[in-house]
């Protein structure tokens, strides 16, 4: 099922691109007033994991042709659809065979929610519930090069909340 209004996507430029200097993007979520991404932290046999950034793919047209060079485009894109908030849901987490091929054994229990306002902390933190850090994420490496967030754990302020 589809909730989106084709006539709302538009060619947007991305100035600051570096493969994609202008692609067509939802415009709702660059003309919002609060802009709350809210990704599935699961394994993706492209990109090794699929996070915030990741997610983003999901307000443009044409994925398919993002898909060489993804690591490059998924950052570029980073530079005009910017969350005001990424709410990582890694409350189970899907650790091989992703985006589309896993099974319940594949599904990991973690039981945390991660919430920030850098998407590339958020992304780069919840690499490490897979064992991983930032750097081995080509897209969050990019994005951390490209000066849209933080990519070194131990700059940021990380607070653990306990809900019972």
């Amino acid at each position: 099922m589809e909730f989106t209004d084709d006539r709302k996507f538009k060619e947007v430029s991305i100035p600051k691109g570096v493969l994609l200097k202008s692609w067509i993007i939802y415009q709702d979520a660059l003309d919002t007033d609060v802009f709350v991404n809210l990704p599935v932290a699961k394994h993706h046999s492209l990109t090794k994991l699929s996070l915030g950034i990741k997610n983003l793919m999901g307000l443009i047209k044409s994925r398919e042709d993002v898909h060489r060079e993804i690591d490059q485009k998924l950052a570029d894109l980073a530079t005009v659809l910017k969350p005001h908030l990424t709410i990582m849901d890694a409350y189970r987490t899907l650790t091989a065979n992703g985006p589309n091929g896993g099974t319940p054994k594949d599904v990991k229990l973690v039981a945390q929610i991660i919430a920030g306002v850098d998407p590339v902390a958020v992304d780069s933190y919840t690499t490490t519930l897979f064992g991983l850090k930032g750097e081995d994420i080509g897209y969050i490496r990019n994005a951390n090069k490209m000066g849209l967030g933080e990519i070194n754990l131990s700059k940021i302020k990380i607070q653990n909340v306990k809900i019972t």
